[in-house]
Parts: C-alpha cells; sequence; structure tokens
C-alpha cells in the first residue's frame, strides 16, 4: 500500500498542490478530473496481494458519480439562467415605443396627445385638486376633481390651459393635493410615458429609457399600457 501512496502524492504534485495544500484538503471534495486521475492511478497500482476491498472501491465510485453530478447540475442550472435572462431581455424589448406608468409625477406632453396617469389616495377625500405646472413651477392649469374615494383614480390632461389655449409639447409636472384629517396633503401621482430602448446590464438587471424620466428599472413599472 506504501507504493500506492507514493503514486497519489506524485499525482496531487503534477496537479500544483503542495504538501500544506493536501493536508487542508484532505477533508474537502476533489474536483471531478483528479478525483479520476487518482482512482485510475490506484486501480493500476495496487498490490496484487492485497487489492482493494470491493466496498471501499464501490465507494469511491458513488463519490465519484455525485461530484459528476454536482457538476452538471451546477452547468445545467447556469444554463437554465442565461436563458432566462436572455428570454426576459427579448420580452423587455418589445415595449420599446409603448407606454409605461410609473411613480413619477412628472412626464412628457406629445402634441396631440393627452398626458394620462393615476392618483393614489390612501383614503377617501371631500376634495381632489389636480395641479399641471412647467418645471419653471408655472402654473397651467388647475382641476378640482371633487370628491373621492379612497384607491387608484385615472386621469388624463388635455394638454390645454386655463384659457383652454394648447400648450407646446414638453415637460410637464403633475402634483395632486386630497383633503385629509382636516387638511390638504399631497398624494402620489403616477405618470405614463414613452419606452425608447432597453438595456440589459451585467447582472441581468433591465432597465428602461422612459421618455421625459430617465432610466428606470422594469421592476418599477407599475402598469404596462
Amino acid at each position: 500500500m506504501s507504493d500506492i501512496n507514493n503514486i497519489s502524492g506524485g499525482i496531487l504534485s503534477e496537479l500544483g498542490v503542495s504538501a500544506q495544500q493536501q493536508d487542508k484538503e484532505k477533508s474537502e471534495e476533489l474536483g471531478q478530473d483528479a478525483f479520476l486521475q487518482l482512482m485510475i492511478a490506484q486501480l493500476q497500482n495496487q498490490d496484487p496481494l492485497s487489492p482493494q476491498e470491493n466496498g471501499e472501491f464501490i465507494a469511491q465510485l458513488a463519490q465519484f458519480s455525485s461530484v459528476e453530478g454536482i457538476t452538471n447540475l451546477g452547468a445545467s442550472v447556469n444554463n437554465l439562467v442565461n436563458e432566462f435572462r436572455s428570454s426576459r431581455a427579448l420580452e423587455a424589448s418589445a415595449l420599446v415605443g409603448k407606454s409605461v406608468e410609473v411613480g413619477s409625477n412628472q412626464a412628457p406632453l406629445v402634441q396631440g396627445s393627452n398626458l394620462n396617469g393615476t392618483i393614489v389616495l390612501p383614503a377617501s377625500t371631500e376634495q381632489l385638486q389636480i395641479t399641471v405646472t412647467t418645471p419653471l413651477g408655472e402654473v397651467v392649469r388647475v382641476e378640482q376633481l371633487g370628491a373621492q374615494p379612497a384607491g387608484e383614480l385615472a386621469f388624463a390632461w388635455d394638454g390645454r390651459n386655463s384659457a383652454g389655449e394648447a400648450m407646446p409639447p414638453g415637460n410637464y409636472r403633475v402634483n395632486a393635493n386630497a383633503f385629509l384629517d382636516g387638511e390638504s396633503t399631497e398624494v402620489p401621482v403616477r405618470l405614463a410615458a414613452n419606452v425608447n430602448s432597453v438595456s440589459l446590464g451585467s447582472n441581468g438587471a433591465i432597465t428602461l429609457n422612459v421618455d421625459g424620466i430617465g432610466e428606470i428599472d422594469i421592476d418599477d413599472v407599475r402598469k404596462f399600457l
């Protein structure tokens, strides 16, 4: 058996494993290739007068099978992850040119179109007001929507100011204030805008470039229109 030990040690040396590493890695699983080389060398050089026990040999085969199975499983999982990322990116690319609703109160007004959105009311209100302003804070339109129940309320601004004049295309801000608990409280607004492009990050994250809003994570989209 001393000959077997010498051969095993020689193979480990060829694999670039130092004596110190051998002591450390005795309790760790060998890689698939190294394990196979050791087992073949052991079979070729075992003492004919003292052959390896069947039970021990079967145990080594079982260990090799386990190492091979774990390696194959890891490769399969990686393939599935890559396929999922590619599929998700392909689906996201279909959003280019379409509208999504995101948690932003600023979005572009396109000529001949409405600026659509949703107001999120945490509780019912006696009075709901919408104020449309330019990015510089100039008030364009104020609308009183009266009493509204709690929940999501869809709205659309037709792009006209309080005098009924059509406003030029560009970014506009929409703020909503509800009369809650005896005082005027600003409530969340979500606006819709077109998706200009889609990008896939190295970590698999999908980012949408939304017109007038910028880059947002696809998970931050609240509604696909």
